[in-house]
């Protein structure tokens, strides 16, 4: 019995770690309220042991643009949670992502590292 303690102790330990940070994008809505020019832009995020978010971005690239004609915002985050509201912009197609830029500390030498990760992409929203 206590063999099996140790063994589920130790994996809820490791498991975390090894997941990592991700991010996600749940949701891009244009003009919401009817408010024209305005992109809101959700999702959530976790983070492995020993990781802190650094900061949070969400972005929308116009479709069909060379170069790329981008806008970006840093985001309000916690609790695994993150929105951003990108406000005033053009009215275009965009495609929508969010990166999140975060700090990993090594616990066998304290050291630290910043990584960064992006999420999914939401394509062809319409903002009026």
């Amino acid at each position: 019995m206590k063999h099996r303690m140790v063994v589920v102790a130790v994996c809820l330990a490791v498991v975390p770690m090894l997941l990592g940070a991700n991010i996600a994008l749940q949701n891009g809505v244009p003009n919401p309220g009817n408010q024209r020019g305005t992109l809101n832009m959700d999702g959530t995020y976790q983070l492995g042991m020993m990781e802190t978010v650094d900061r949070i971005i969400g972005f929308a690239t116009v479709v069909g643009t060379n170069p790329p004609l981008a806008v970006d915002r840093q985001a309000a985050w916690g609790n695994g949670q993150w929105s951003v509201t990108l406000q005033p912009i053009a009215a275009a197609t965009y495609d929508c992502a969010a990166t999140m830029r975060y700090v990993v500390v090594d616990p066998a030498n304290m050291q630290s590292r910043t990584e960064v990760v992006v999420s999914n992409i939401i394509q062809n929203v319409v903002v009026k």
